[in-house]
């Protein structure tokens, strides 16, 4: 996948599999909404009972970033969490001790991306692990290789 600009359209296009399959006029991102998501999780080795660890949202609106809806929360998981090597994140079982569970979070989370564009870059990981705790929202999915 590449952004592109140019080739007679005044603006962006969106290069997958070497086709066009989307063009933006020059301003045209900036009407929508973005909420740039990063979770960290408990590791792809939990397959269906992977917890999230942590969740950090940025806001992107009128193409700014919304400084004043920044969000982060750690995530105490239902289960303790495993020490394993590949795991960068450094979030431990004292670190998530005091801190909140999803559900407690779920409604602060699902205003954040509501209406929204979902940006993330890891999208396969995160999207499962995500719509596994909110299966309530409505997602149009958008995957690139």
């Amino acid at each position: 996948m590449r952004l592109t600009r140019g080739n007679g359209t005044n603006g962006c296009g969106l290069i997958m599999n070497n086709r066009v399959v989307s063009v933006l006029a020059e301003d045209g991102w900036r009407a929508h909404r973005y909420a740039v998501v990063d979770l960290e999780g408990s590791g792809g080795q939990d397959k269906e009972k992977e917890q999230i660890l942590a969740i950090a949202i940025v806001t992107i609106s009128g193409g700014k970033v919304r400084t004043d809806d920044l969000f982060y929360s750690l995530v105490k998981p239902g289960r303790p969490i495993k020490r394993l090597p590949w795991l960068m994140h450094n979030i431990t079982n004292e670190t998530v001790k005091d801190a909140p569970r999803f559900h407690e979070l779920e409604r602060s989370i699902g205003e954040r991306l509501r209406h929204a564009v979902f940006v993330v870059h890891n999208a396969r990981i995160d999207w499962k692990l995500l719509s596994r705790y909110m299966p309530i929202l409505k997602w149009r999915q958008y995957w690139t290789r």
